[in-house]
C-alpha cells in the first residue's frame, strides 16, 4: 500500500523534521547509524505518531558530498515505510522515500548525498498504527550490490536465501583454540587496540572445573599472555604472565571457575618489537572433545557460548552442507546479538522457528563478524522458544569446530 500523495508527503517531511528540530516531548531519540553497519529497532505504540497516525523513530547518520548510499528498512510484522531527509541547513527538504523497494513490504531507497553533513532517516509503518520489529541498514554504493526487486516469499517470516558461497578477504580478528593444537601468529609493531578488536587474540569457551594450559613461544621477540573472562558487558583479567614457560616464554595454568568464553590475547614485553609466534594450547576436557555438548543438550543462555563441530554425521541441508540446531527463549522486544565464529569454514547462521519439523528461518547473516566470521543481530518479535542453526556456507569447505555466542543486548 502506497504511503500518501506527493503533497500529504511534503506535508509529513515537514512535520518530521519539525519534531527532530526542535527535540519536542513527542519526538523519538535521535539514535546515529554508520555505513555497513545493520541495526534493530521496534516500533511500538509508546513511539511518537506521523500526522497520519504511523509510530515513527529517527536515526542520524553523518556523510559526505558524493557519497551514494543504499537504505533498507526491513520488518515482517509491519508494511516498511522510509524516509531520508537533511538536518537543518540541508538543501532540500526530502532526499527520498520508499515503500515496497525492498521486496515484499520491505522498502530501500537509493540516493547521492548533497551535501557534508548530518541526514535523518524516519523509520516507520505505510498503515497507521501498525507496530513490531525492524532491522535498518545503510550501505555505501563501493560495499552494496545493486538492489532488485524480488517477489515475496511463500511465508510470512522473510527466511534469507542462503547466498553462494563466494572467497571473503580475511580479516584479521578472533580466532578459536582447540585443545591439543598449536597455533601460529604475528604480532606487527603498532599498538594493540581493545580486548576483542586487536591481533593476538585467541577465543575458548570453558566449562566449570576444567584446567586449560597455555605457552606462548618466540625467538624475534619477549613474549607476554593475559587471559580474560568475557562478560556481556566487558572483560575481566584473569591470569597474566611473562617468564613462566621458561626463558623469556610465557605459561598459564588456569582452573576455570564457571562456564563461559574466554580470549587468550598473544603480546609482547617490549613495545614496538614485532615477529612470529606460537601459542599451544592444552585441557584437561580434551579427552571429552573439548566441551562439546551432547545433542541433548542444545539450549544457550542468555550471555554465554556454546562450542561444537559440524562434521558427516549431522543433518543436511539440501546443498548438503552439516547444520546444527540450538535453542534460545527470548522475551518480545529482547534484542540479541548471534556471533557464530569458525576458523575451518564459512559461518553462516540463521534463527527460526520449528513447526511440525520444518524450520523457518526469520534472519539470517554469512559475515558481520570479521573475515568468514557471522554476526546477526536481531529484536525478536515474540516472547518464546527460537531455534538457532549454526551452518556453512559453502559445500566445498563445510565441517569444522564452531563457537557459537548469544548475547542479550536489551
Amino acid at each position: 500500500m502506497k504511503f500518501a500523495t506527493c503533497a500529504g508527503m511534503n506535508r509529513l517531511s515537514t512535520v518530521t523534521l519539525g519534531l527532530a528540530m526542535l527535540g519536542a516531548t513527542a519526538a523519538p531519540a535521535q539514535t546515529r547509524i554508520e555505513a555497513g553497519e545493520t541495526v534493530s529497532g521496534s516500533l511500538t505504540p509508546r513511539d511518537s505518531r506521523m500526522y497520519n497516525g504511523a509510530h515513527f523513530e529517527l536515526w542520524i547518520y553523518s556523510g559526505s558530498r558524493g557519497e551514494r548510499l543504499f537504505i533498507t528498512l526491513r520488518s515482517i510484522q509491519f508494511d516498511a515505510y522510509l524516509l531520508v531527509q537533511p538536518f537543518p541547513g540541508g538543501r532540500s527538504p526530502l532526499l527520498a522515500r520508499d515503500d515496497d523497494s525492498g521486496g515484499g513490504s520491505d522498502a530501500r531507497v537509493e540516493f547521492v548525498l548533497p551535501e557534508d553533513g548530518d541526514y535523518v532517516i524516519t523509520a516507520t509503518s505505510a498503515e497507521r498504527g501498525e507496530t513490531g520489529a525492524y532491522r535498518l541498514s545503510v550501505q555505501r554504493a563501493s560495499t552494496a550490490a545493486r538492489p532488485q526487486r524480488t517477489a515475496p516469499p511463500a511465508t510470512t517470516a522473510r527466511a534469507a536465501a542462503k547466498p553462494t558461497g563466494a572467497a571473503k578477504p580475511v580479516v584479521p580478528g578472533p580466532r578459536v583454540l582447540a585443545p591439543g593444537r598449536t597455533v601460529a601468529g604475528t604480532l606487527s609493531s603498532t599498538a594493540q587496540a581493545r580486548v576483542g578488536v586487536a591481533e593476538g587474540v585467541w577465543r575458548y569457551v570453558g566449562h566449570a572445573g576444567e584446567t586449560i594450559t597455555l605457552d606462548m613461544r618466540s625467538s624475534e621477540f619477549d613474549p607476554f599472555l593475559t587471559l580474560y573472562s568475557i562478560g556481556p558487558q566487558a572483560a575481566t583479567r584473569v591470569a597474566q604472565d611473562d617468564n613462566g614457560g621458561g626463558g623469556l616464554n610465557s605459561r598459564i595454568v588456569y582452573r576455570i571457575p564457571a562456564d563461559g568464553e574466554y580470549v587468550a590475547r598473544a603480546e609482547r614485553r617490549q613495545p614496538g618489537r614485532s615477529g612470529s609466534y606460537t601459542l599451544s594450547f592444552n585441557s584437561s576436557a580434551r579427552a571429552s572433545r573439548f566441551g562439546l555438548r551432547s545433542p541433548s543438550d542444545r539450549t544457550i543462555a542468555p550471555n554465554s557460548a556454546v562450542s561444537s563441530e559440524l562434521d558427516g554425521s549431522d543433518p543436511k541441508m539440501r546443498d548438503g552442507t552439516p547444520y546444527e540446531l540450538w535453542t534460545y527463549v527470548g522475551r518480545s522486544g529482547e534484542t540479541i546479538r548471534i556471533t557464530l565464529r569458525s576458523d575451518d569454514f564459512d559461518a553462516f547462521v540463521s534463527i527460526g522457528t520449528i513447526t511440525n519439523g520444518v524450520f523457518t528461518a526469520i534472519e539470517s547473516a554469512d559475515d558481520g563478524a570479521g573475515g568468514t566470521h557471522s554476526r546477526l543481530d536481531i529484536t525478536l518479535p515474540f516472547a518464546g522458544e527460537y531455534v538457532v542453526r549454526a551452518n556453512s556456507l559453502s559445500p566445498r569447505r563445510p565441517t569444522g569446530d564452531y563457537i557459537l555466542r548469544i548475547d542479550s543486548l536489551r
